[in-house]
């Protein structure tokens, strides 16, 4: 009797002589016509299928292959029927005999196996439990990083999302000629852009005191300076808002010349107040602003963290101007003081409480969403009572505009004889020349503090 599991039988399902026995089983379509030797084979394909150790299995198909032998061999000294009646009557039945009594034994046995539990079986059996406890330990762990991860890749996700919010919330408040600002969310730190020479602003500001026409006090200024003959070039007289009238003189000494003369006229001085106009103070936009924060927190956070942006006395050299808020960020322009505009450029960025806000140039142009024309809001649109078509700003319904059309390009092309394409949407700024313009414009009367220019 079996004591250990180094004595137990082996299995035979594992046992490479059951394969090869297999293998030698004679298909039914195969068995031999001479008379006796098929019962015989087929015996043999039972003797493979009673599963018997290989040993045993091999001798009885052994002894069952010498007597196919006798049979083909001694074919004639072997009646026919005596072949058949030998196998059916003395083999077969011995054969069954043997199965039997091999299967009893087996069970025998496993039954004596399976009653017999010695130390140890059970120090086994205490670390198959043991393993099974860890296995579950860790597939709970293993459960929990899962879910970790799960709420890592929904942040991430959120974080992109977010990203791209804010790229698209920012690349149509600047011109072609900035960098995008999908390249400004990917690099680290703010540089300082270039710069381009900053053209001569030698203009005078006419504003007149009663109520008039920007038209009838144009010709009020040129008969004046008709009658007197006077020898002061200009390079163009425009029309402003409210009557009035910029004067633009090629040089700084004709400005003052044009100054003086302007004074003498009577009922030039008496009729308008003329002034230098001043620059206007460049503005910036901080990206990326938390939404949450106000006004006041975010002008308090700036002058703590960055002592370039107060004047001697603390006083802050900037001012906030208006949020623009993004799905989970805010976008603040703020307008900067020209002594700080250089140094600010040469910052990697701008530090609020725990984190450092990214910023970039900020160019404020009125377009109007109504009539598509520059230099006015949809409020305040001379058109408002007029239908237009707002995709292209010209007299059909919107469903009628037949292309991509811009009304601002066409206008200046007629003014100035110049050549800008128009085939583009009059919102288009990266291919809008006229918004180029009206961009130029805005930087040469913004006051930057530097001699170099303004920013490209």
């Amino acid at each position: 009797m079996p004591t250990s599991g180094d004595e137990e039988m082996p299995d035979k399902g594992t046992d490479t002589s059951s394969t090869s026995l297999s293998s030698q089983k004679i298909p039914v379509v195969a068995l031999s016509k001479v008379a006796g030797v098929g019962p015989i084979e087929l015996l043999i394909n039972d003797v493979i299928d009673f599963n018997f150790y290989p040993s045993v299995s091999e001798d009885i198909i052994a002894v069952l292959q010498e007597l196919v032998k006798i049979y083909i061999s001694k074919g004639r000294d072997i009646k026919a029927g005596s072949r058949e009646i030998i196998v059916e009557k003395v083999i077969a039945p011995f054969l069954r005999i043997f199965k039997d009594r091999e299967t009893t034994n087996l069970s025998t046995i496993y039954d004596l196996k399976a009653s017999q539990l010695d130390i140890t079986e059970r120090q086994y059996q205490s670390k198959i439990r043991s393993c099974e406890a860890t296995i579950e330990s860790l597939n709970g762990k293993l459960n929990i990083l899962c879910s970790e991860l799960n709420d890592y890749k929904k942040d991430f996700k959120e974080s992109s999302r977010s990203l791209i919010e804010t790229t698209k919330e920012v690349k149509s408040l600047v011109s072609r000629a900035t960098p995008s600002f999908a390249s400004i969310v990917t690099r680290p730190s703010v540089t300082k852009p270039p710069v381009i020479t900053q053209r001569g602003n030698h203009v005078l500001l006419l504003r007149p005191k009663k109520e008039s026409t920007s038209e009838d006090n144009r010709k009020k200024v040129e008969t004046a300076l008709v009658s007197r003959n006077s020898p002061i070039r200009i390079n163009r007289i425009s029309k402003v808002s409210r009557g009035g009238l910029i004067i633009e003189a090629p040089n700084k000494d004709e400005l003052q010349a044009l100054e003086r003369e302007l004074a003498c006229v009577t009922t030039i001085d008496d009729h308008f107040e003329i002034t230098r106009p001043k620059k206007r103070s460049p503005q910036i936009i901080l990206i990326g602003v938390p939404r949450d924060v106000d006004k006041e927190r975010l002008s308090k956070g700036l002058s703590a963290k960055n002592i370039f942006l107060n004047d001697p006395s603390n006083k802050p050299l900037f001012e906030l101007n208006f949020s623009m808020k993004t799905r989970f960020a805010s976008n603040w322009v703020m307008t900067i003081d020209p002594t700080i505009y250089k140094r600010l450029f040469g910052e990697s960025g701008l530090f609020f409480e725990f984190t450092r806000l990214r910023f970039d140039n900020f160019y404020g142009i009125k377009q109007c969403k109504h009539c598509c024309k520059f230099g006015h809001t949809t409020k305040w649109c001379p058109s408002a009572k007029q239908s237009l078509c707002t995709k292209c700003g010209l007299d059909h319904s919107v469903e009628n505009c037949p292309k991509s059309f811009c009304i601002n390009c066409s206008e200046h092309n007629l003014r100035q004889n110049t050549a800008f394409n128009i085939d583009h949407s009059p919102f288009d700024r990266n291919r809008c020349e006229s918004f180029d313009k009206q961009k130029d414009n805005l930087v040469s009367h913004t006051d930057y503090g530097v001699s170099s220019g303004a920013p490209d």
